[in-house]
């Protein structure tokens, strides 16, 4: 397969978001279990599709950093046509009744699944340490809207409010990104395996909580009552995680 073919594969399993979108499962099932429920799933998050087009409409990059972000799409492409094989094989062993080949290509499929966090960790580190601060900000900024708006579909936004969210998560992006930038400096400081795990597992926390700041501000702030009701009627799965009564007040204190 030729370069040019590995780059367009790549770009269909392209993860690059910290944040989840499609996945690749297991639903094997041993004969005669068709009437029962599914075994649980062997779930991966491979991020957005077309991610590379989005990153280099948004942020304009250069020829080097473009060069990066193919490479990462390549593995990722490589990383995929192993874990099918191996899929595949797991398939014939449950066809087969072949208990042993299965178990051997769960096995497999685990490792593989490290190995593709691997394959992210180590890419997505090299490009961003090739953004220079504006396109970083730019990025967070990006991605923090996305977040906060796949929150409020249902809330049918104005452009106005919209372009009002957008503005929010722009200004916000900055202070992410210096959250980022300090997780990244306490992470560098431990030589603990156990305890360099535990501060990432931190970060990603503290992470979360500030989207999830940012979308009770939009909630609070940007949102009318009606449409405030509208999103109340969904449930907690599909709405932005809120939710007490004290937080549902407006919050007057710090307008954007």
């Amino acid at each position: 397969m030729t370069d040019r073919k590995w780059l367009l594969a790549g770009f269909f399993v392209l993860c690059f978001s910290l944040s989840p979108l499609w996945a690749v499962e297991d639903t094997d099932r041993p004969e005669g279990e068709t009437d029962k429920p599914k075994r649980k799933k062997i779930r991966m998050n491979l991020g957005p599709r077309g991610e590379y087009n989005i990153m280099s409409s948004v942020l304009n990059l250069n020829d080097e950093q473009k060069a990066k972000l193919e490479e990462k799409a390549k593995a990722m492409a490589e990383w995929q046509t192993k874990f099918r094989k191996v899929r595949e094989a797991s398939s014939n062993a449950r066809k087969a009744g072949d208990k042993k080949t299965r178990a051997k290509t769960h096995k497999q499929m685990r490792e593989l699944l490290k190995e593709r966090n691997q394959i992210i960790t180590k890419h997505d580190a090299e490009l961003m340490a090739m953004l220079t601060y504006e396109q970083k900000t730019k990025w967070e900024g990006f991605k923090l809207y996305r977040s906060v708006m796949r929150g409020f579909g249902r809330a049918d936004l104005s452009k106005e409010q919209k372009d009002t969210v957008r503005q929010i998560c722009n200004a916000k992006a900055k202070e992410l990104v210096q959250l980022q930038k300090d997780n990244v400096w306490r992470i560098s400081q431990l030589k603990d395996p156990e305890a360099v795990k535990k501060e990432k597992r931190q970060a990603r926390i503290a992470e979360a909580k500030f989207r999830d700041t940012v979308s009770d501000k939009v909630y609070k702030n940007i949102l009318t009552e009606q449409q405030r009701k509208k999103l109340d009627t969904v449930t907690t799965e599909t709405r932005p995680i809120r939710r007490n009564k004290k937080s549902q007040e407006p919050d007057n204190s710090d307008k954007e």
